[in-house]
């Protein structure tokens, strides 16, 4: 008989059967992945990463409520605003050759601390299956903040502006995920959008999450 064969099989089994019951109380998970900025002005952010904890209890058989704190943060994309401010330069000054944009120096961030409290929707166990789809909503405060310095040089003149704002906005996310493990330690992939009601244009970015779950 094929010893390789026999785990492999023991281990597939036994991950099915964890699987058949989630979190007994409740959730505790770790962990981040890429921050995507949508929206007006959004191509001219790289794309950022993203820190997150969550803490949740049951509350029915599916469905478990809690709090979940993230921090995302974006740098500006120096050479797409280069490229705009360049040829916004020569269109406005076509008429004198002299004129040119020599160099941009852009330096900053723009980060959002959220603090959400949500509700998780887990979909029923299925013994076949190692996995489970989910569910989360929430709506909560969003802390953001943008800090940049930008310096161009036109001809020979220098021009140097600085932009350090905060708001502190309601906003709402939602989004889904699968998770994969046993019945203690757990993977949950994820996909989370959120729109943050600030000033002007709202605030929209899409997070995409890799997270380990612990339950208890």
């Amino acid at each position: 008989m094929n010893m390789g064969k026999v785990i492999v099989r023991t281990i597939v089994i036994l991950s099915f059967a964890a699987s058949s019951a989630f979190c007994d109380n409740s959730i505790i998970g770790f962990g981040g992945g890429s921050a995507h900025a949508l929206g007006e002005g959004s191509e001219y952010w790289k794309t950022g990463f993203n820190m997150n904890g969550e803490l949740f209890q049951k509350v029915s058989e599916y469905t478990y409520f809690g709090v979940r704190a993230s921090f995302n943060r974006w740098s500006p994309d120096q050479s797409k605003v280069e490229n705009d401010l360049t040829s916004e330069v020569r269109n406005d000054y076509w008429y004198h050759s002299t004129v040119n944009l020599l160099d941009v120096h852009l330096d900053g961030s723009f980060t959002t601390l959220e603090i959400i409290p949500s509700f998780k929707f887990i979909t029923k166990p299925n013994p076949d299956e190692p996995s489970q789809l989910f569910g989360q909503l929430g709506a909560g405060m969003y802390f953001c903040n943008a800090d940049i310095k930008a310096t161009a040089r036109v001809s020979s003149r220098t021009v140097t502006v600085k932009v350090n704002e905060t708001e502190n906005r309601i906003g709402v996310n939602g989004g889904v995920g699968l998770i994969i493990g046993g019945k203690v330690t757990k993977l949950a992939i994820n996909s989370m959008f959120h729109l943050v009601f600030t000033d002007d244009e709202w605030t929209k970015y899409i997070n995409i999450n890799l997270n380990i779950l612990f339950c208890n």
